[in-house]
């Protein structure tokens, strides 16, 4: 269904998944990330949240969750033997937000969102590894969307630190439409401290059913 959260991540393996939680942001959560994961990316091109300090992006989203009804979300799995707890990716999501093509409309708005380099999950779980994991950090998004009864409708930003490779992500692997640059920005903030840098995508009803469906699998444990 396009309410339910994925359960499972994919491997290599077309035959072994990971089981995953999504879960509220815990300050254990962010802890793993600072020690493990954040001085890596850091170092790594092309990220689009190098230098990125998770706590203040959390502090920031809450205070502006009275207006946009803001959700934030843990991806996490556990090692298979030590069963200890992976932090897979952070979202952050605008969960009542004006759609991007049509602003007289909601939608959700994928505020930040971050998933664990591949070079640095070897160092926490066994192969197969996990993947498709920015996809599903989207997904969050686009259910979250339909729970809203938004019809699946949401939009997002490719930072510019991500260069084309989070541009070609966002057009390619999501089947995202980018909105026109010449177009105004609809919420009032965000045209206010914003501009339309060509950088700003997003999914309409159609398209947001075609892409929660891709996922239909994940969302059970079978």
């Amino acid at each position: 269904m396009t309410t339910q959260f994925v359960k499972r991540v994919p491997t290599v393996d077309p035959s072994l998944f990971y089981r995953v939680q999504i879960t509220p942001i815990r300050q254990r959560h962010l802890l793993w990330w600072d020690t493990h994961v954040q001085p890596q990316i850091n170092r790594l091109p092309h990220r689009a949240d190098q230098g990125w300090r998770w706590q203040r992006h959390l502090t920031t989203a809450r205070l502006a969750g009275f207006r946009h009804h803001v959700r934030d979300f843990a991806l996490t799995t556990r090692h298979p033997s030590r069963n200890t707890e992976i932090v897979l990716g952070f979202v952050i999501v605008a969960t009542q937000y004006p759609f991007l093509p049509n602003p007289k409309i909601s939608s959700a708005f994928l505020w930040f969102c971050s998933t664990i380099p591949s070079s640095v999950l070897t160092q926490h779980l066994p192969p197969p590894l996990p993947k498709r994991l920015g996809l599903i950090t989207v997904d969050m998004a686009v259910t979250l969307a339909f729970r809203n009864l938004w019809s699946g409708r949401m939009g997002t930003h490719a930072h510019p630190q991500g260069g084309r490779p989070l541009q070609q992500f966002y057009e390619q692997t999501c089947q995202m439409t980018r909105l026109p640059h010449h177009a105004s920005l609809p919420s009032w903030g965000r045209r206010l401290f914003m501009v339309n840098d060509g950088r700003y995508y997003y999914l309409d009803e159609d398209a947001a059913l075609t892409f929660s469906h891709r996922l239909t699998h994940l969302r059970t444990m079978e």
